[in-house]
């Protein structure tokens, strides 16, 4: 396993204000795309169990008869997963605390959390080893991502003993996890996606908390240096479509270009809070202030309401998850044609 020091002398980190571009083009093939529809049927699944302790903030899914949900608590309720259309802990209790989970079939998924990893075979979990920064009092997984198995990201933070955050970005090249050597930036990364189809670098979001107040980013890391792209107090999300990243900044949703972002949707004067879940740019859902929001290329309307605070979601090609108050599973299905 690397072990880096504190800035490895071939990396440096390059600190930019928010670049940004106006972006008056349309996309190749993007005027043939389909808008999406919102002949959606819905409920609404309360998850419930001997203990009130457990919080489920991450969901994950290899099609929608194998969905997985992720989070902290008592166990076995920390770990959540769907049989035949029926939510239920796992079945054996898998110990930890649990931020990040994703995969690439049902018998190959991971999960990240408090100092700990663990991979599913199909028929059961397994501790990872190696996955701890090394010389630091504790690592912590926020979200992982990958494009193949082969091909894994586990982003996060530690903790020196001094009490100092740092963030960390763990790669998995298929054979073993491998930490990035980055500068020690005092922040915590949440969020995680590459940009397959696009300029195919890594981006981050992440959060650097002051007692004066918290401090939201977003990064790039295009293999050799950490290049911060946003630094402010709206918040940030790094989202995906087909392979392409979408990065929040408050109500306004950015596309990656060179070393800085260009402005594709500004929803200002709308309910928009940020959030990309998709199929396409004119087939994707949101966060509204008064629920769950959908685009469809022309217009963005409140498609469920809800005052139940959103905290993750995962779509299918008819179907789309969403995890609210982060014990409430939304299950929207559209409607036979």
């Amino acid at each position: 396993m690397n072990k880096p020091g504190k800035v490895a002398s071939s990396l440096f980190l390059a600190v930019f204000s928010l670049v940004i571009y106006t972006c008056n083009t349309t996309e190749p093939g993007e005027e043939n795309v389909t808008p999406g529809r919102r002949d959606y049927e819905w409920t609404a699944d309360t998850l419930s169990g001997d203990s009130p302790n457990y919080y489920l903030s991450k969901i994950w899914g290899f099609d929608i008869n194998n969905v997985w949900l992720a989070g902290t608590g008592d166990t076995p309720y920390n770990i959540w997963n769907n049989v035949n259309g029926k939510w239920q802990p796992y079945r054996t209790k898998v110990y930890g605390d649990y931020y990040g989970i994703y995969g690439f079939s049902k018998t190959d998924i991971w999960i990240a959390g408090n100092n700990l990893m663990q991979h599913y075979n199909g028929s059961s979990w397994s501790s990872v080893n190696d996955i701890l920064f090394p010389n630091t009092y504790s690592t912590f997984y926020s979200d992982m991502w990958g494009n193949n198995s082969g091909n894994i990201y586990a982003v996060g933070g530690c903790t020196d003993n001094e009490g100092n955050n740092f963030g960390i970005i763990n790669h998995f090249n298929g054979t073993e996890w491998e930490f990035i050597d980055i500068p020690e930036e005092r922040v915590i990364f949440s969020q995680v996606k590459q940009d397959i189809n696009g300029t195919n670098y890594i981006y981050l979001a992440g959060t650097k908390f002051e007692t004066t107040g918290d401090t939201e980013k977003i990064y790039m890391y295009n293999g050799k240096e950490l290049i911060q792209l946003y630094s402010g107090t709206a918040i940030t999300t790094v989202n995906q479509i087909n392979g392409k990243v979408y990065l929040c900044i408050g109500n306004k949703i950015y596309k990656p270009k060179n070393n800085g972002l260009e402005i594709w949707k500004d929803f200002n004067g709308t309910k928009y809070l940020g959030r990309v879940w998709g199929r396409s740019e004119k087939d994707f859902f949101g966060v509204a202030s008064d629920g769950l929001a959908h685009y469809n290329g022309t217009d963005l309307v409140t498609i469920y309401p809800t005052s139940s605070s959103i905290v993750d979601g995962y779509i299918f090609e008819k179907e789309i998850f969403i995890i609210c108050d982060f014990r409430i599973i939304i299950h929207g299905k559209l409607k036979s044609e």
